[in-house]
């Protein structure tokens, strides 16, 4: 798909996203207020693009237990809120006692959110954004500031967002235990990744998927490539030191709009430090998936390795 492509169905991007959210019976995830005492906690993270940290019921920093940290990465043109209300990723990682966090992107000179994640998407102004630096620097600061396990910061991206979830991984792998990217893919160039530690990662992918191809592509003619689903997953695998071969799962169901089940995973074994390294491929998956409410939770206990 070309990027004048991919602008022009933005607003049909959005406009699903708002839909799914209308349609949601998910009450609105509020910021949990502080605990007693416990002002410093309340301190703004993100800098300039501040973000609300949501905490689960009865957190309390100060009683020596430890949080996971979901980090929620949104898609090119859309925002923290309308990828939250499409996932409904807060409302059942807060019942799971994660502390959450959804930055936003930097606003383009189109008015468009985006994540310069790599060089095929989606930085298409070539702006000077160092995203990788700032997502650092949040998640060091939320880490710092709200009892966060370090061995468990999970990262969930959607499109443009699991490009940038993926890069993550690369370059802050120190800091970063898993990542789970819908419809994104690693940059072209394998030089370019070089975590200093495995990350698990689970790739995400609708072989429907008309803006981010399951096969692979690019969004300009003549512009950066990206490469395909499986190309992706077997990178990693490589990365995380799996065995060569991945086997293939039973059918799981995550759809809401199919019949039967659809979505296969493929699962490389054998990765350094435990490190879980899967594909689900999503048989006539759009970039923009109706799931059951069963799959934010098989996310989270891919995260939690179960």
């Amino acid at each position: 798909m070309r990027k004048d492509q991919l602008v022009k169905m933005l607003p049909v991007l959005i406009l699903t996203l708002m839909t799914f959210a209308a349609c949601s019976t998910a009450p609105d995830t509020q910021v949990a207020p502080p605990a007693a005492g416990l002002a410093d906690n309340q301190l703004p993270v993100g800098g300039s693009r501040p973000v609300d940290v949501k905490t689960p019921a009865g957190f309390n920093p100060k009683s020596g237990q430890t949080y996971p940290l979901l980090l929620l990465l949104h898609g090119y043109g859309s925002s923290a809120a309308q990828q939250d209300r499409y996932l409904g990723l807060s409302e059942v990682a807060l019942k799971r006692a994660y502390v959450f966090a959804a930055p936003n992107g930097t606003v383009s000179g189109s008015s468009r959110r985006f994540w310069n994640a790599s060089e095929a998407c989606c930085n298409f102004e070539a702006n000077t954004i160092d995203d990788v630096a700032y997502l650092r620097k949040l998640i060091e600061d939320i880490t710092a500031r709200y009892a966060i396990d370090p061995k468990r910061v999970y990262v969930f991206g959607h499109s443009n967002g699991a490009f940038m979830a993926y890069r993550l991984a690369c370059d802050a792998s120190p800091i970063v235990t898993a990542v789970a990217g819908l419809a994104g893919s690693l940059r072209s160039d394998p030089q370019s990744c070089k975590p200093e530690r495995p990350v698990s990662v689970l790739a995400i992918h609708g072989t429907d998927d008309r803006v981010v191809s399951y096969r692979g592509g690019q969004f300009s003619k003549g512009g950066a490539t990206y490469p395909s689903a499986e190309k992706t997953i077997a990178r990693w695998a490589e990365l995380n030191g799996c065995q060569p071969q991945a086997v293939s799962s039973a059918p799981m169901k995550l759809l809401r709009l199919t019949h039967k089940p659809e979505t296969t995973a493929l699962r490389y074994s054998g990765c350094k430090d435990q490190a879980r390294t899967e594909l689900w491929k999503v048989e006539g998956g759009s970039h923009i998936p109706i799931f059951t409410a069963d799959f934010v939770p098989k996310v989270l206990d891919f995260f939690e390795g179960r």
